[in-house]
């Protein structure tokens, strides 16, 4: 956002998908999603990657603050779900243990996105997609070129790549099913 608009600009996008976490966790904390927890969670991961798809064929404000809405919004309705679930299947006495290693595992992994993908993001796709770029007769004629559509192309390649899983994922009826199969065994 902020190699094409004014920090004014990214601050409403950002305000904007505030408001869809916030909404997404009111939904979820109102207790609209009870049951099928794993299918819940795996249909807010594929909305949630379309938004991220989105945010990154598009250079309008308009689109921005609506994919940050939908994709806040899944994200946090996402997590409430796995978190749910992790709760209702794990034991009370190896909890603490069990949410320890997941907020490390998951703290790892973000700081590891966010190397990766600032690396990638500035010195591969940024100078690769300006107009004179490596790639600017080839990808950057069908997803565009100049600032910001490295970026926006990481977003496009990350969001493709998270409705790929989220389809295979929806697709296997055993983990669709999870929530009940884990209560099968444990009982």
């Amino acid at each position: 956002v902020l190699s094409t608009h004014s920090a004014e600009v990214l601050g409403a996008i950002m305000s904007i998908g505030v408001v869809g976490a916030l909404s997404g966790s009111v939904m979820a904390a109102s207790q609209v999603i009870r049951k099928h927890l794993v299918l819940w969670m795996l249909l807010s991961d594929t909305v949630q990657s379309a938004a991220i798809l989105l945010a990154g064929v598009t250079q309008s404000p308009v689109v921005w603050s609506f994919a940050a809405f939908v994709c806040l919004f899944s994200g946090s309705a996402s997590v409430a779900c796995s978190s749910a679930l992790w709760m209702r299947k794990t034991p009370l006495a190896r909890q603490g243990s069990i949410f320890s290693l997941l907020a490390a595992s998951n703290l790892l992994v973000m700081c590891l996105v966010l190397l990766v993908g600032g690396y990638l993001a500035d010195a591969v796709l940024e100078p690769a997609l300006l107009h004179d770029g490596a790639w600017s007769a080839t990808i950057g004629s069908w997803f565009g070129t100049g600032k910001g559509r490295g970026i926006g192309f990481l977003f496009f390649v990350a969001g493709l790549c998270g409705l790929v899983l989220s389809a295979v994922a929806l697709s296997s009826a055993k983990l669709r099913k999870l929530e009940t199969l884990v209560a099968e065994r444990s009982d």
